[in-house]
Parts: structure tokens; C-alpha cells; sequence
């Protein structure tokens, strides 16, 4: 089955073919990326050994098979054996049903051979989008039948320069562009038994060379001289060597694709940044070096693009060839395109540069550090502010007389010195600007530290508080002494909380009028505070009750008579009651039982107002309501 079997017709075809070819060769000479696609047609068996050497070189390539062949004779690969081609990732796709020259045969007979072909396939899981026309041979008829059985592309069997020449031995073209310069007539160049590993090494180099395209290599059988007539063969020894050959190109711009990928790629490719080889997140001190990188599965990245003024790239942008530096913040946007013409869509990075230091600062016992020397232990604070914009601030500081780096104890909390010290400080942004290091020299007085916290008192109405009852108001006040004449603040609470630094000044005497339980405690200059002292001073705000009973009211009397009252006090108990003759004191009780003798022979004849005045133990009074008697 030889791709040479057209006669004449082919040769003229093939004339025509490198004189189109000599015509368009500036045009796949621009710089670019080489895809190499290997193909096979007509499903020997013999090409079955090719899955090991692709499958270790991680290559796939293209298998265009004829249907009603396969499994037919020993001859042929079986459809367990295509299946496991194309499981690897192989493309498996069609070539006919039985072989035959599509323009010998009619226009019934050749669709019937495109399309069920294209069918059976389909039927066995194949994805079937590209084909190969046996013997090369088509013609318009031929490839309108192709397109119409559902096919994307149809490769020929020529039209590339010879394998084994090099220009400018060569009239044709070395490559394909990407798209092809017709979908359905996709070129290609035939290995032949004749043809060394340098031969087919050189077919891949020249296309290199030439700035790059699409080479389509055609294979036959691959064993040792299974084909003397036609030498439609390639040795199995050279084809893997060749494919060992392939493989380490993969990272230089040459790329090995099945046609599906070529001629199927609808996918854009996808790019990425990296800034000093890093990522690019954060903030950056420094000018950074950008590099840009792109993938693509189906063909491959032809250029990558870029801006830094913020507007989206075009065809027309900056194109990526290295490393770039950026200096100052910009947005660095970038988007790829491949040989497919797929351009993926814009990508953006924001790189944030911040050269101003932060500024830190220290306080001592949360005030300006003092330049005389302190007579306890001092509470030291570092705080730091951010003008750059990157923030994320960091404090180091060290106690030992050293300069602070970035592995000295970082700042969290305040914390203590005890001892004569020099603090050295300095902060870092999240950009990695540091600031100069700052020094604070704190001193510590030698002296017996003051350890002997104050003492205080409360006083109740300018005298010492009992434990009796008190008339409204109280007046309290608080007075405290310390051995260094040192107190600081007395502070106190009035609702049965222990006072803390954040309670109640006292500033002064201050009052109670309900039974309140004061507690106080003093603090002196140097932090030592007193355990919590407590006074409960009670105070009755509630008058006895009082009433006379006997002699009642608009009674006559005569004689010596007694005036009864009854008398009540719910807390601090009844203290004295008086009693009154038309408001003059007649006598005063002070316990009971609550009754006083009244000669009324000593009173003049008429009526008198007796009343009794109540007196509690708090010194709360009440008077009673009067009660008028006749004296006969």
C-alpha cells in the first residue's frame, strides 16, 4: 500500500505542491515553536511495537486505520490492540473502509467507504475528527464527501520536503503552518526503509531552523524489510531511537502532537508569573525581575504578551523574550497565544513596592522614657508605625548591648527591665525595610527597693467608724500613710467590689446616706498596693412610730392620771420618749414602760394638748399627733 501509487497524476500534483510550497516558504519561516505529529497509516501489525517506545517517551501519535481490516488477518492490529493505543493516548481515526483510491471509485462507493468507516470507529469509542486519504489521492469531489461525513481535516500523503534532503537541496516546503494552508489537504513527508536516523532527525532540524511549523511525518510498517517492492517501512531499532531523540526537545520548542491536537485545539494556552522566581504576592522592597511562562496542550505558545501601563495586550504589545525588570508599583498584565491562533484572556499582577522604613518609638511605664535613673523596675513598651503602605509591621529588640536582626526576640508585650539596661530596637515592613537601630539607655536606681505597700483609714463624721448605727448622712473620709511618704491614689468602691486602679478616686469626704459597705485600699509611686480593707457603716433612715393611747382624745380628766404612748422602731430600737403639756416637757422616759404620771390638780380647769416625742437610737425623731383633754 505505497503512498507513491498515483502514477502521473501524483507526480503532477506533487510538481504543483512544491511550487506552492517554494512560494510560501517565508512564511512558516518566522521564529516559532516546531509540532512534529506521527502518523501511520493503513493499521499493520507491525505498528503495534511502536506503543512501548512511545509510551516511555511519553509521545502519542496519530494511527489512521481502515475498519473492515482490522482483525482480518494477522496482517492487521486488532481492535483490543487500537484500544490499547488509544487508552495511552493515541489518536485512532479514519483512512477508509478498505483502502481504496477515493477517485477511482464513484461518488456513492466513496462515501459509503468515508462515512461508514467513520461510523465503525465511532461505534468502538473512537474520537474520529481527522483523515488520511489512501495513496494521498483526492480531489474536490473526494474532499467534499470528507467533510461531509463529518470530518475536521484530511492529511495527503506529500507535499513536504523529501525526508533525507536538506535545503537548499529541497524545492518544497520543510513545515506546515498552523493552520494549515488547506484543512484538507494537510502535507506530509513519507520515512522510507532507505532513510537513516539522521535522515529523520534532520526532517524535525530543518523545520527548527527555519523558524518552525508543522512537520507531518508518514509511516508504514515498522519492521526490518517486511516491504522490499515499495519500502513503505522503518525499522523498529531506528523509530525508537528516533523517539528517544524527540523526547528531550519537548523543552526546547518542539513539541510532539497527534492531528486531533493540531488540528482540534480550540483551547487557549495558559500562562503564569513569577517575580525573582518566586511568587509574586507581597510587597517588594527592591526592583523585582518578572518572568512570564506559558503551557498549551493542543499545539503550542507561539507568544506571550505583556503591558505595564494597565491596558489589556494585544498582538500589538511588548512581546515576552526574558526577564523584565519592574521598579516602581504597576500592574503587569499578560496573555498567551498559541499556533492555533487561541489566545487566552487577559491575566493581571499587581506588584506593590513600599522603600520607606517604618518608624518605631519606646515608652517607659507607658510615659517618655525618663534620662534619670528610675528607683524600681520598669515596664517597657515598643510601638512602630508604617509610611510605605505595606505594613505588617515587626519589632526585634535586644537587651545585651547587640544590634538587633530579624532573629533577635520579636516585640509582643511589654516587658520588663529590672536592672540598668540598654534597649536596642528597630522595626522591619512586610516589603523588608528595615530602619536604623534605635537605643534607649534605662537606668535603675541601686537603692533597697520600696517593697512596703501604704496603709489607710476611714474615719465616719471626722471620727473613728463603729460598728453602731448612724442617722442620715454619713460623712466618710479616707486618709492613708506610707513609710516613703510615697501614696500614690486611695481608691474605693461603694458596691461591694473589691476597688482596683480603675476605681473611685478619693479627692475628698464624700457621704452615705444608706447602709453601705466602704471598701478602700491605698497604692503608693512605686505600685505596691494594700490588700482591701471593708467598714460596714449602717444608717437608719427610718423615725419610731408614736402614739398616746390613754387619755384619748376630747377625754375629761381629774386627778393624777397617767399619759400612755405606744412606741415602735423597726431597726435601731427606741432610744427615749417625752412627753408634752401644751408643749412644755412634762418628763422623758428612756425605756418602758411608756407611761408618765400628770397631776392635773396643778393644771388649770380647761383643755390641755398633750403630745410625745419619739426618739430612735439613730437620733431619728417623731412627734405624735396631738390629743386634747378637759381638766375638771
Amino acid at each position: 500500500m505505497s503512498e507513491r501509487q498515483g502514477g502521473m497524476r501524483r507526480s503532477f500534483l506533487l510538481l504543483f505542491a512544491c511550487l506552492i510550497g517554494t512560494l510560501l516558504a517565508p512564511a512558516v519561516a518566522a521564529a516559532g515553536p516546531t509540532i512534529v505529529s506521527l502518523t501511520f497509516d493503513d493499521g499493520t501489525a507491525d505498528q503495534y511495537t511502536t506503543r512501548t517506545a512511545l509510551a516511555q517517551n511519553s509521545l502519542h501519535a496519530t494511527f489512521f486505520v481502515n475498519s473492515n481490516l482490522i482483525g482480518s488477518s494477522s496482517s492487521f492490529m486488532t481492535w483490543d490492540q487500537l484500544s490499547g493505543l488509544s487508552a495511552d493516548g493515541n489518536e485512532i481515526t479514519g483512512h477508509t473502509l478498505d483502502h481504496v483510491d477515493l477517485t477511482s471509485v464513484s461518488t456513492t462507493e466513496a462515501t459509503r467507504q468515508v462515512c461508514d468507516d467513520r461510523q465503525a470507529l465511532i461505534s468502538r469509542g473512537f474520537s474520529v475528527t481527522d483523515f488520511a486519504y489512501p495513496y494521498g489521492a483526492s480531489n474536490s469531489t473526494v474532499e467534499s464527501i470528507v467533510r461531509g461525513c463529518g470530518y475536521k481535516s484530511a492529511r495527503r500523503a506529500w507535499g513536504l520536503c523529501t525526508v533525507g534532503l536538506m535545503p537548499p537541496n529541497c524545492n518544497d516546503v520543510v513545515a506546515e503552518p498552523v493552520p494549515p494552508r488547506n484543512t484538507w489537504g494537510i502535507a506530509s513527508a513519507g520515512v522510507h526503509a532507505v532513510n537513516t536516523l539522521a535522515d529523520i532527525e534532520g526532517a524535525v532540524t530543518r523545520a527548527e531552523n527555519a523558524g518552525g511549523g508543522w512537520v507531518v511525518l508518514l509511516f508504514h510498517h515498522v519492521c526490518d524489510g517486511c516491504d522490499p517492492v515499495n519500502g513503505n517501512s522503518v525499522s523498529p531499532a531506528i523509530f525508537s531511537a528516533f523517539t528517544d531523540w524527540l523526547a528531550p526537545r519537548l523543552a526546547s520548542r518542539t513539541y510532539v502532537r497527534t492531528m486531533s491536537d493540531v488540528m482540534g485545539d480550540t483551547t487557549p494556552p495558559t500562562s503564569s508569573i513569577a517575580c525573582n522566581g518566586s511568587s509574586c504576592s507581597g510587597w517588594f522592597s527592591q526592583p523585582v525581575s518578572v518572568s512570564l511562562s506559558a503551557t498549551d496542550t493542543g499545539t503550542a505558545v507561539t507568544a506571550i504578551r505583556y503591558t505595564t501601563d494597565g491596558s489589556d495586550p494585544t498582538a500589538a504589545s511588548a512581546l515576552y523574550t526574558g526577564p523584565f525588570t519592574i521598579s516602581a508599583t504597576a500592574t503587569v498584565k499578560y496573555r498567551a497565544w498559541d499556533m492555533a491562533g487561541n489566545v487566552e484572556t487577559t491575566k493581571s499582577q499587581l506588584l506593590q513596592f513600599d522603600s520607606a522604613p517604618p518608624v518605631s518609638s519606646i515608652t517607659c511605664n507607658s510615659t517618655v522614657c525618663s534620662s534619670s535613673a528610675y528607683a524600681a523596675p520598669v515596664s517597657v513598651s515598643l510601638s512602630a508605625t508604617d509610611t510605605g503602605g505595606s505594613g505588617g509591621v515587626q519589632i526585634h529588640y535586644e537587651t545585651n548591648g547587640s544590634d538587633p536582626t530579624i532573629f533577635s526576640p520579636l516585640y509582643v508585650a511589654s516587658f520588663t527591665v529590672s536592672t540598668t539596661t540598654t534597649v536596642k530596637y528597630r522595626a522591619w515592613d512586610s516589603a523588608g525595610n528595615a530602619e536604623a537601630t534605635n537605643s534607649q539607655l534605662i537606668q535603675i536606681s541601686t537603692a533597697p527597693p520600696d517593697t512596703t505597700a501604704p496603709t489607710s483609714t476611714i474615719a465616719c463624721n471626722g471620727a473613728a467608724c463603729t460598728s453602731g448605727w448612724y442617722a442620715p448622712s454619713v460623712s466618710v473620709s479616707l486618709s492613708a500613710s506610707d513609710p516613703d511618704d510615697a501614696v500614690a491614689a486611695i481608691r474605693y468602691t461603694r458596691d461591694g467590689s473589691d476597688p482596683t486602679s480603675s476605681s473611685t478616686l478619693y479627692s475628698g469626704a464624700f457621704g452615705v446616706s444608706t447602709t453601705t459597705t466602704v471598701k478602700y485600699r491605698a497604692w503608693d509611686s512605686v505600685g505596691n498596693v494594700e490588700a482591701t480593707k471593708s467598714q460596714l457603716i449602717q444608717v437608719d433612715t427610718v423615725a419610731p412610730t408614736v402614739s398616746i393611747t390613754s387619755p384619748v382624745n376630747g377625754a375629761t380628766v381629774t386627778g393624777n392620771i397617767k399619759i400612755i404612748a405606744t412606741v415602735a422602731d423597726a431597726q435601731t430600737g427606741v432610744a427615749s420618749v417625752a412627753y408634752y403639756v401644751d408643749g412644755v416637757l412634762l418628763g422623758t422616759l428612756t425605756s418602758s414602760p411608756w407611761q408618765i404620771p400628770w397631776n392635773t390638780k396643778r393644771a388649770s380647769s380647761g383643755q390641755h394638748v398633750l403630745t410625745a416625742v419619739a426618739t430612735d437610737r439613730a437620733g431619728n425623731r417623731t412627734t405624735s399627733a396631738a390629743v386634747t383633754v378637759t381638766v375638771r
